[in-house]
């Protein structure tokens, strides 16, 4: 019976550990803003002239088994009279490198389910139609379908991934 006990007290206590680490890797993305600044300015995304006013981690996409993570970003044209934005969503590999960067004016990404973004609002890709509020990735991130649901048929976010 002893060896039993010890066996499952184990168990629990990999489990405990392995619940541990994944939830420290998406603390460490989600709480270091500057680890995915520097990386975003290392690949060339963020451009010099312009004053970075947001940066976060929205969700991670599922795309061929692998973890992409999305990243929202606004910059601010310096010395425009108007204070003028310029955002961006940016889709990132598993080395935070980008593999997609898209424009957009005044929708925002949402959350992820699987590999489709949801965005708040109707988004239009190089300007070309459709527009929709829904990127669903595939191709390791490089290839995006655009299409569009009612709002009222988004699905219910099951996680706050």
């Amino acid at each position: 019976m002893k060896h039993f006990i010890i066996i499952v007290m184990g168990i629990m206590i990999l489990a405990v550990a392995e619940k541990d680490t994944q939830v420290d890797e998406q603390f460490h993305l989600n709480n270091n803003r500057l680890l995915i600044h520097s990386k975003l300015l290392e690949h060339g995304v963020l451009n010099k002239y312009r004053q970075t006013v947001h940066v976060s981690h929205t969700c991670d996409l599922q795309i061929d088994g692998e973890v992409y993570p999305v990243v929202d970003i606004r910059e601010l044209v310096k010395g425009a009279v108007v204070p003028r934005g310029v955002n961006h969503i940016v889709v990132l590999n598993s080395s935070l490198k980008p593999v997609q960067k898209i424009h957009y004016f005044t929708e925002r990404p949402l959350y992820c389910i699987g590999n489709q973004l949801y965005l708040y609002g109707d988004l239009m890709i190089d300007g070309l139609e459709p527009e929709g509020n829904v990127l669903q990735f595939s191709e390791q991130g490089r290839r995006v379908i655009l299409f569009s649901i009612e709002a009222n048929d988004l699905p219910i976010q099951k996680n706050y991934n």
